[in-house]
């Protein structure tokens, strides 16, 4: 499977991580960031990321050796 097939099918699961600990008032809406690493490749929350509802354009791709 490719990158851009993990990266899609990260979206729901950031969203769904970001909203439960928001709802659990363990983060503030943009207090922090969340990250995965798939393979060679980070994806992270950019900075000022609403955590309570990420969207697509709140998720930066970087390679580990980037």
């Amino acid at each position: 499977m490719t990158f851009d097939f993990w990266f899609n099918a990260m979206l729901s699961q950031f969203q769904a991580v970001g909203q439960a600990l928001f709802t659990q008032g363990l983060v503030s809406s943009q207090g922090g960031n969340l990250s995965v690493k798939l393979g060679e490749h980070l994806v992270i929350t950019h900075r000022g990321s609403t955590l309570g509802s990420i969207q697509e354009g709140d998720l930066v791709e970087t390679g580990i050796n980037k």
